[in-house]
Formats: C-alpha cells, structure tokens, sequence
C-alpha cells in the first residue's frame, strides 16, 4: 500500500504523451512505456525516496510508480508508467521521532495527557495513564471508564474521591481491547484485551512527526498531519527507554552492567518480537489512539552520516507494490510495478535528538496508524527491580 499523504510534490502534473509528425498529440498506447525524463529538479536526489504519481486520462485510475534509475548529477530519471497520461514527480516526507512538542499539538487533550508525565522514562502505569485520559475527555471516558446503571436505568460514570486532595476522578476500565491492525502482523485481526493493572511503560512519551522548518525566532516546526498507514522502523536514543528490561526479552541471560559497558551485546542480539506488548500511539490531531501490537525490535549503531538505504534490517524484508483501492479521486489505483527494491510505505524514522554516537539505538518496527506521540507498554512482570 502507498500511503500519498506522507509524499510532498516536486512538479506539478505535466503529461506524458505521444506528438505525431503532424503535431498531433495523443496519449493512446498498447501497454507499459519506459521513459527516461531529464529533470532539474532531481538533480541530487536520492531515487528511494522520489515517485510518480500518474493519471490514466482515459479510466481515471491513478499508478504510484517506482523509480528505476536515477543520474543526480544530470537529474535524468528512467521509469516503467502503464499509461499516458497526467504526472507528477513527489518526494517522500522526512519523519523523525524526537522530544515531545506539545505547543504544536492541536488535540488539547491530548497536549495535557503527555504534558503531565513529561521527563518520566520508564514505569508509567498503564492505569495511570488512562486515568489521565478519561479525567480530561469525555471521549476517552466513553471509551476507557467504568460505568454503572442507575435506579432509573441510566447509564453513569463510576467516580472515587482522592482522599489527600478530594478531587473527584473518574474510575478506568480494568480492561480495554484493540484489534490488531497492522497487516503484516501474524495476529492481524485478532482483538486483544488488556488487563491495564499489568502493564507498566518501558519507555517515556515521544513523538512522531515531520519537519517543518523553524519560525520567525528559529525554533523547529513539526507536522502531525496524516492519513491512513505507513511501516516503519522508528528509532528512539536507548537513553530515553528502559533499554534493560526491553532487551531481555530478546536475551534473557543479558546482565545489565555487562551490556551497560559493553553495547555491542544489544547489537548482537538478533531481532525479536516484543511479546505481549505494545506501542499505544496518540493522533496528536485527532485525539485517536492506536495500537500496535508486539512490534519487532532491535538495537543498532547509527552513524551521523549513514542513509536509511544502508541501514541493515532483518525486520522488513521485502518491498510492497500491492494493487490500491481508494485514492484521493475515489479512483481504482495500483502500484506500477517496477524493478527496484525500494519500497514506497516503508519509513526509517531517525531520532533527531539522539547525541550519544557511542551507544546503540533501539528499533521499533511496526505498522504506524499517526503521526503522534507513543509510548512502548510492557507486562509489569517484566519490570526490572533496581531498589
């Protein structure tokens, strides 16, 4: 699946058509047509992260389409198109993790939920969190609180009165259910129920977005704004996350202070599935919550000036051109297949605020719902005593 919302324009649509000796022009073929197109605006771009988008004029069906071949210095650009017709050269957006931003939230709410556990790394309740929610938005109270039946049969809230400041909250769910969405998932579809009591965070509040420049006194914009899906392998700096204890579901013979002087022994162990675990992820737009469910996760260097196409993963390993069935235009779309590798939905999120290069970063690669702010949530049993 392509996701166009997560692509930003480089031309606007010119035609791809066929001018006869007399001056006719027509966009009449009887199949696939390579081309290779010279462009200025490619020139020093990198070839994975441009596609075309093009517009069969006749059936209105829409083709996102891989690039074969890129020349940065000549911007000479070679693609496979299955029609005539309309195109536009697009560039895939950068998206980051990094810090929370909470002033460039446009969900309120959810600004005032990540806002209060701001500096917490690891051990946030999952009870706690909800508690949160459901305090400050009906919304989330529909979704997350217990209710009761009154004598005339209406349904109420449940509410406790905190004894040291007699504040009155509301009382969350024991449980809570999501279905498994992410369609690489072995367990896509399934609904799993949580127990919340059991589950404590391995990781603080972080963010997922894409930059925006800077404004007038500099400081960095961000965009939250996003349709659909992506995969992705979004990286977090290990000093953000309770590295230890996510770890040890991948080695459970790891000794911290070895692996604590040592880093190359994250490195070593080989990608696992975080099991009965999982990313929740807040619509810092829209207020939505997602989940993913036991996302795949390893540790790896990073250098400052390495290309997501020279990272080595064993967590995606194959690209997706799969037919499409909705557009912007409601149109029939597919994927023009094509003979690179690149993969057109898959992202490597960099953590822009990592400043350690010595230490490894960790990798949580799953199917992503928003752009937002996420937090890892483990079973509390696998929570690691340091008294």
């Amino acid at each position: 699946m392509v996701n166009p919302t997560l692509y930003e324009p480089v031309t606007t649509f010119f035609d791809l058509a066929i001018q006869e000796s007399s001056g006719e022009v027509h966009y009449n073929n009887d199949g696939s047509i390579t081309a290779t197109l010279t462009m200025e605006v490619a020139k020093e771009k990198d070839a994975s992260t441009l596609m075309f988008i093009q517009i069969d004029p006749t059936t209105g069906d829409v083709y996102y389409i891989l690039i074969d071949s890129l020349d940065a210095d000549t911007g000479e650009i070679t693609a496979t198109f299955p029609t005539l017709g309309p195109v536009m050269l697009v560039e895939r957006s950068t998206i980051v993790v990094k810090d929370t931003t909470t002033d460039q939230y446009t969900d309120r709410t959810v600004a005032e939920i990540v806002d209060e556990f701001e500096g917490q790394t690891r051990d946030i309740e999952q009870t706690a969190v909800l508690q949160s929610m459901i305090d400050k938005s009906e919304t989330y109270r529909e979704l997350y609180a217990k209710t009761y039946t009154d004598e005339d049969g209406n349904t109420q809230y449940e509410t406790e009165i905190d004894e040291e400041t007699g504040e009155v909250h509301y009382v969350p769910n024991e449980t809570f259910s999501f279905t498994v969405a992410d369609k690489n998932a072995s367990n896509y579809g399934e609904t799993i129920t949580i127990t919340a009591a059991d589950y404590t965070s391995a990781s603080g509040f972080a963010d997922i977005a894409i930059p925006q420049g800077t404004d007038e006194d500099d400081n960095p914009l961000y965009s939250y704004e996003m349709d659909g899906y992506y995969d992705a392998e979004a990286h977090r700096d290990i000093n953000n996350i309770d590295w230890y204890r996510i770890a040890l579901m991948g080695d459970s013979d790891l000794d911290e202070e070895k692996a604590e002087n040592n880093m190359d022994l994250l490195t070593e162990i080989a990608p696992f599935v975080l099991t009965d675990s999982y990313v929740q992820l807040f619509n810092t737009e829209t207020g939505e919550v997602t989940y993913i469910y036991e996302p795949t996760i390893y540790f790896t260097y990073l250098d400052d000036d390495e290309d997501e196409t020279e990272v080595e993963t064993e967590a995606l390993v194959e690209a997706e051109t799969e037919d499409l069935t909705e557009s912007e235009t409601e149109a029939d779309t597919e994927v023009a297949e094509t003979e690179t590798s690149n993969s057109l939905n898959n992202w490597y999120i960099y953590d822009e605020d990592k400043d350690d290069d010595e230490k490894p970063v960790i990798v949580i690669n799953g199917q992503y719902y928003a752009l937002g702010s996420f937090m890892i949530f483990m079973p509390s049993s696998t929570a690691v005593d340091r008294s």
